[in-house]
C-alpha cells in the first residue's frame, strides 16, 4: 500500500482540526450573532482605504428547510471609510434573502438588512472595536403589517494569530438593544474563531465556529435565552482576482422569520466569492 502524499495528510490533518473546532460549538445565526466586518486591518491613512465585496449562495437541507427555506443568498460590503492609523472608522452593510418554493420555482419570500457602524482601535496585538448595529426583517411578497427591527450599541474585540501553517482569526462581541419594534431581544454575546491551513499558493482549507446566545425581555417566559450558531467547513481557492470558498454547513438559528419565532437547524452547502483576496 502506498504512503499518502504529503499534502493528503495536510488534508486530513486540517479536517480533523475543523472537527475538534465544530463539535463542541453551537452554530452564529445570519441575523442574530453575524455577519460583522472584518476584526483587523492593515494600518493605512485617508479615506475608503479599504473596501471589501462578498457574495455567497448556500443550498439549504434538512428537515426544516420546508419549501419557504430552499436557497439563502447574501451580498455583503466592508468598507474602511477613514484610516487615521491607531483608528479606522468602518461602514459595513449586508443584505440577505431568503428562497423557497412555496408560491413559484423560484420564490424569494424574506429580507433581512444588516447594518453595522464601527470604529476600531489598534492595539499591539488586534484591535478593539465600538459599534453602532442595526437589523431590519421583511417578509417578501407577503403582507406584512408590524416592522421588526432593533438597534444596538456594543465593544468588541478580534485579533489574528498563526501556529505554524495555522492562521486564526479569532474574537468576541457584546451588543445591547437601546430600541426594538417586535423582537424581545435585550442583548447578544458573540464568539468566533477561523482556522485557515494553506496547501499551495492557491489551494488551502479552512473551518470556522461561531456561536450567539441572546437575553430576551420577559415578554414570552417560554422564550428564554436562546442560543444559535454555525460551522462550517470547506475548500478555499484563491484564483488571483478573487477568493472562493467551497463549504459545507450546519446552523441553528434563532427565530426562523420575521413572523415564525422558533430555532431551527439545516446543514448547507455553499459557494462564496469575496474580493478583492483580503
Amino acid at each position: 500500500m502506498t504512503q499518502p502524499t504529503g499534502t493528503l495528510r495536510h488534508l486530513v490533518g486540517v479536517c480533523l482540526v475543523c472537527l475538534v473546532l465544530a463539535v463542541p460549538c453551537l452554530a452564529s445565526a445570519q441575523v442574530l450573532g453575524g455577519p460583522r466586518p472584518r476584526t483587523t486591518a492593515p494600518r493605512a491613512y485617508g479615506f475608503l482605504t479599504a473596501f471589501q465585496t462578498t457574495i455567497d449562495v448556500k443550498y439549504l437541507n434538512g428537515v426544516d428547510a420546508d419549501q419557504l427555506f430552499n436557497w439563502d443568498a447574501d451580498v455583503s460590503f466592508d468598507m474602511d471609510v477613514v484610516d487615521a492609523g491607531p483608528f479606522r472608522g468602518n461602514l459595513f452593510i449586508s443584505i440577505e434573502t431568503i428562497v423557497g418554493s412555496e408560491i413559484r420555482g423560484v420564490d424569494p419570500n424574506q429580507n433581512n438588512y444588516t447594518a453595522d457602524v464601527s470604529v476600531f482601535a489598534r492595539l499591539p496585538r488586534g484591535e478593539l472595536s465600538t459599534t453602532f448595529h442595526h437589523v431590519s426583517r421583511h417578509l417578501a411578497d407577503r403582507a406584512t403589517r408590524d416592522s421588526v427591527a432593533w438597534n444596538s450599541v456594543g465593544v468588541g474585540y478580534g485579533g489574528q494569530f498563526a501556529l505554524g501553517r495555522f492562521e486564526f482569526d479569532t474574537g468576541v462581541r457584546a451588543l445591547w438593544t437601546v430600541k426594538r419594534a417586535s423582537v424581545d431581544y435585550e442583548a447578544e454575546y458573540v464568539g468566533y474563531a477561523r482556522v485557515v491551513r494553506p496547501l499551495d499558493e492557491r489551494f488551502a482549507l479552512f473551518g470556522s465556529a461561531d456561536g450567539v446566545t441572546v437575553d430576551v425581555a420577559p415578554l414570552r417566559p417560554s422564550h428564554s435565552d436562546p442560543q444559535g450558531g454555525l460551522v462550517e467547513g470547506g475548500l478555499r481557492i484563491s484564483t488571483g482576482v478573487t477568493m472562493v470558498d467551497l463549504f459545507a454547513a450546519w446552523e441553528q438559528r434563532i427565530d426562523l422569520t420575521s413572523d415564525r419565532r422558533e430555532r431551527t437547524r439545516w446543514t448547507q452547502f455553499g459557494i462564496r466569492l469575496t474580493a478583492p483576496i483580503p
